[in-house]
């Protein structure tokens, strides 16, 4: 459509392309104007049709615009849990800011650093790195800004938390309780945390076709993470998240009083997991430490009973055994302080055979 004003009065002229348009206005000035404002009105209309067949280069996205469209383009590579975590992240963190509104060559460093200052460490240490990784693909992937701002903002201290574990005395008074606990599938579950060192979106993803009883194994193959209320499979973890654990003969028999069976193993929510496991502390009379605390004091007094680092480190899923031994060097000071000295105390025995040199 093009427009034209004539003795004070605006005409419109419709075509099915800007030519055809043009045409019709030509046709329709050459009755009303003379030569030279008819020449004045088409250079006017050629120049309009120039500047509209210009490329424009479209609006710079605002920080809030370039994340919604940069989790969308990462979503097919990623589990469905971290999405649902980085959205919520977006919406809870960054939508109230006024950052959130400023269009991504204007960001500074100052305004990570204010995005990231919400008052817990492991949130502000996830919003930094979602922050960090979504501008780096801004810089190298899109080219919508030079360098990225969050290279130049200092990073979150990393949360340090005392892993929390139990003692000898502890962990078998809470096997003696799961052998007497009146709800059998919460009992093989806990069992399996801590006689197996599952995780839970692996104890969740846990199919009796990977049990075998008979000869005491289960089969690590999959995982289940719960997104808004509803089970997503997965793959495990990591690609050494895929193996076959032995059962130890009390989580046999636990596991023995709810099955075999068919589908999974726990059907249940798992956000009663953590009630339950409190009710367990309670009635075996030791400390709550959390479910991962039972993979921790499973895999912690494997390694002080001197199975090999690289077996327990088979076992648990872990990609290597530094993972094993960064994870888990600090529990087993604690637990193993003192087991070198008593060692040594036998060089004072009476029996000598000889001289060491």
């Amino acid at each position: 459509m093009l427009t034209v004003t004539v003795e004070g009065k605006r005409h419109w002229v419709y075509g099915r392309t800007p030519t055809e348009a043009r045409r019709k206005l030509l046709a329709y000035l050459d009755g009303k104007l003379s030569e030279a404002e008819k020449l004045s009105e088409a250079e006017a209309i050629a120049r309009s049709e120039e500047k509209l067949s210009e490329p424009t280069a479209p609006p710079e996205p605002t920080l809030l615009e370039y994340l919604d469209r940069w989790m969308r383009f990462k979503a097919p590579d990623r589990a469905p849990s971290t999405l649902a975590d980085w959205f919520y992240l977006v919406r809870s963190y960054i939508v109230p800011r006024p950052e959130a509104s400023r269009p991504l060559s204007q960001l500074s460093p100052a305004d990570i650093v204010a995005l990231c200052a919400v008052g817990y460490q492991s949130r502000a240490l996830k919003l930094f790195r979602l922050l960090h990784a979504a501008l780096k693909d801004a810089v190298r992937v899109f080219g919508l800004i030079p360098d990225n701002p969050a290279d130049r903002a200092p990073r979150p201290k990393i949360p340090r938390f005392g892993r929390r574990f139990w003692t000898e005395a502890q962990a078998r008074a809470f096997v003696r309780t799961l052998l007497d606990w009146e709800e059998p599938e919460w009992a093989a579950f806990f069992g399996l945390a801590l006689g197996c060192g599952l995780r839970r979106s692996e104890l969740l993803g846990l199919r009796w076709e990977d049990v075998d009883l008979v000869s005491g194994l289960v089969r690590v193959r999959r995982a289940v993470v719960y997104v808004r209320g509803q089970p997503v499979e997965k793959e495990p973890k990591t690609p050494t998240a895929e193996r076959v654990v032995v059962l130890p003969d009390w989580t046999r028999e636990l596991m023995g009083r709810i099955g075999p069976a068919e589908g999974r193993v726990f059907v249940r929510s798992p956000r009663p997991a953590y009630k339950q496991l409190r009710r367990l502390c309670r009635a075996a009379g030791v400390p709550y430490i959390g479910l991962h605390g039972l993979r921790h004091t499973g895999a912690s007094y494997a390694l002080l009973q001197g199975v090999p680092v690289t077996e327990v480190a088979r076992t648990l899923g872990h990609s290597s055994t530094a993972v094993t031994l960064s994870i888990y060097a600090h529990a087993i000071s604690q637990l193993g302080a003192g087991l070198v000295a008593r060692a040594l105390n036998s060089l004072n025995g009476a029996e000598r055979s000889g001289e060491v040199s």
